[in-house]
């Protein structure tokens, strides 16, 4: 949601480089009528919305949908008054846009949001190597249904699906990239996954997940 057609235009561009399912709203009625309609993720707003700033905004939407993560896109930082962002858990972000953080700023918001999971998710307390397409990588946690790793460089731009072979298991499944996400210490990535329906092999996968968590 933005008060610059143009500028909006760019935001919901990058956005469906990542195959994000957007929504644009061009007005306050149309933004809270979208929010009664369908469940979203993520409000992105520009620094002005109508009678409204961008942090008004999306606290507005939060008190329809309490769970929603919010970005500010603005042309000037000082637009944004970052004591308020930070308060309100809102990331701020100065256009022109670097199409790479201000993907990686999404994928953390919405990697940061706990999602209502079909399988619980087991954590894996010892080292598992991974070997993810051409990356090595390292098990975090497990469920029937996917999983979540570090990758041991910092890289962003994975396959999907991708293959995911578990040497000590002799086992490969073949996973969609959910999200993907900078890890604490700023240099490796941290990656979830969901397991694809096509020729993993359901019964291995399961014994494995019983055994390592």
């Amino acid at each position: 949601m933005d008060d610059d057609p143009s500028a909006q235009h760019d935001t919901v561009r990058l956005l469906h480089q990542r195959d994000y399912e957007v929504a644009c709203a061009w007005s306050l009625d149309d933004a809270y009528a979208a929010l009664a309609g369908q469940p979203f993720d993520l409000v992105i707003a520009g620094s002005r919305v109508g009678s409204m700033n961008g942090l008004q905004l999306i606290v507005s939407c939060r008190s329809r949908r309490p769970e929603i993560a919010g970005v500010v896109v603005a042309a000037q930082r000082e637009h944004v008054s970052e004591m308020d962002a930070w308060r309100y858990g809102i990331t701020p972000v100065v256009r022109p846009l670097n199409a790479e953080q201000f993907l990686m700023v999404v994928a953390e918001k919405l990697a940061s949001i706990k999602p209502k999971q079909r399988w619980p998710r087991k954590r894996v307390t010892s080292y598992v190597p991974l070997q993810v397409g051409h990356a090595r990588a390292q098990l975090l946690d497990v469920s029937y249904g996917g999983l979540r790793f570090q990758l041991d460089g910092e890289s962003y731009e994975l396959p999907s699906p991708v293959p995911i072979d578990i040497p000590a298991s002799r086992l490969r499944v073949d996973a969609e990239l959910v999200w993907s996400a900078r890890a604490a210490d700023g240099a490796s990535c941290l990656c979830g996954v969901m397991l694809t329906g096509n020729g993993n092999p359901a019964h291995a996968w399961r014994a494995f997940v019983d055994r390592v968590a």
